[in-house]
Formats: structure tokens, C-alpha cells, sequence
């Protein structure tokens, strides 16, 4: 939900201080767990809700990591924002993702190539 969070924090005030962004799991286009949830916050997530169904393009570099064995966004498919910087992860779920060795490199490699691009200009 932090990438979704982040996206609209982007849309309301911009992306001047924002040099990138990098999310885990987020159900960019909704998850059907909002139906069996509790809290205003997890039904926000259906697939047609505001948040969710928001299609324009972040506009910051971003690395968004799912997993197609993600059990809390179902189907794990909304998760993928079908782009090259969404990469999926395939050796952890939703909540491992969290301590997989694979996600920290890749997260590292994004932010080094960030900090390049920055260097760079």
C-alpha cells in the first residue's frame, strides 16, 4: 500500500524533491483481499477505487517488485505495473519479500543507479 500511498503523494505535490521511488508488493491495480478486510484503508484497495485504478504513469524512476507468489494481492498480477522497472520477484511472497536477500540487491542496484544518474548531471 506504500507504493499506492506514495503515488498519490506524488500526483498532489509533485516530484522535485522525490529522485526515485521503490515499492514491494503493491497492488498498483487493486487486490480482491479488500472484500474480506478490515478497515477503511484495506477496502480503499479494491481495483476500482480511486487509488487503484489510477493508471498514469508515476513520474519519478521507479522500481516496483511484486511477486507472482503474493498471497495478500490477489490476483499477484495487479501487483505488476507491466514496465521494464517492474520486476518480479519469484522466490518470496508478500510479507518475505520484505527479507529476501534478491529484493536488497535489487533495491541496492536501483539506488546505485540512481545515485549515478545523479552524479552524471
Amino acid at each position: 500500500m506504500g507504493g499506492i500511498i506514495s503515488k498519490n503523494y506524488l500526483r498532489h505535490y509533485g516530484s522535485e524533491k522525490i529522485a526515485g521511488l521503490c515499492s514491494i508488493g503493491t497492488p498498483w491495480n487493486g487486490t480482491l483481499v479488500h472484500r474480506i478486510g478490515f478497515g477503511k484503508h484495506v477496502h480503499q484497495l479494491s481495483p476500482d477505487s480511486e487509488f487503484c485504478s489510477d493508471s498514469t504513469p508515476l513520474p519519478v524512476p521507479h522500481l516496483s517488485l511484486w511477486s507472482p507468489r503474493d498471497f495478500i494481492v490477489l490476483p499477484s498480477s495487479t501487483a505488476d505495473l507491466a514496465t521494464p522497472s517492474s520486476v518480479s520477484v519469484s522466490n518470496a511472497g508478500h510479507l518475505s519479500m520484505l527479507f529476501s536477500i534478491s529484493v536488497f540487491r535489487k533495491i541496492r542496484d536501483f539506488i546505485h543507479e540512481l545515485e549515478k544518474e545523479r552524479d552524471e548531471q
